[in-house]
């Protein structure tokens, strides 16, 4: 087992390198939602260390499952989201995305943490998570890093797809008619040029902003 250490915003992290083969499931999303079982992804096990035990709670850190799963972006770098459901709850899951994963077979390491993609969820048996934001480039293969604390019961399941809102915009709000739409709001920025700004709502910040129009 190889450990490096990254060090951002202060604070140094030690990473492990577990069982997981870089060359392991390979996603490119499209706009059609597409689940694969979480349990058929190759699993690697050990000490969540790093990261996880940047997370708070009693269910992080420590021996765990680790995933790895390799995601590529499109011509525009669209953004894509992700949702994983049927995973246990007892305990908690974390999602990183690194550029770089070196090493194959049972010794290898990732490298290049994207800044602002981590994200930790304690309790949860679906969770979202999405590239909104994220500095990343167009056409380029990116690392998944799922940790779970517990193990993955069987028919969980992950989904990827890549979503361009139209509705991220104040001037090309959704239409609010009699029919029901399904909206969710993973892939909306944190304001756009042109949004009115947090001052204008009194509000400290501005996160996933939706639009919406409709006529009386």
């Amino acid at each position: 087992m190889r450990n490096f250490t990254l060090s951002f915003l202060g604070v140094l992290f030690t990473f492990y390198s577990l069982s997981q083969n870089c060359s392991g499931l390979s996603v490119t999303p499209t706009t059609t939602n597409t689940c694969y079982n979480l349990t058929t992804v190759a699993n690697g096990t050990g000490s969540g260390g790093g990261f996880s035990s940047s997370c708070s709670g009693g269910g992080f850190g420590g021996g765990g499952h680790r995933r790895v799963i390799q995601v590529c972006t499109d011509a525009t770098a669209s953004c894509i989201n992700v949702n994983i459901s049927g995973i246990a709850t007892a305990n908690g899951t974390h999602i990183f995305l690194f550029s770089g994963c070196s090493g194959t077979g049972n010794s290898n390491s990732l490298t290049g943490y994207v800044s602002g993609s981590g994200n930790c969820y304690s309790g949860s048996s679906s969770i979202g998570w999405s590239t909104a934001g994220l500095p990343l480039a167009p056409n380029t293969c990116y690392f998944m890093e799922i940790w779970t604390k517990d193990a993955v019961p069987a028919g969980a399941q992950i989904c990827f797809k890549k979503e361009s809102p139209a509705n991220d915009f104040r001037c090309s709000p959704a239409p609010i008619g009699t029919t029901a739409i399904a909206y969710d709001n993973y892939c909306m920025t944190a304001g756009s040029a042109g949004d009115p700004t947090p001052a204008q709502f009194c509000a400290g910040s501005l996160e996933n902003n939706a639009w919406f129009s409709f006529t009386t």
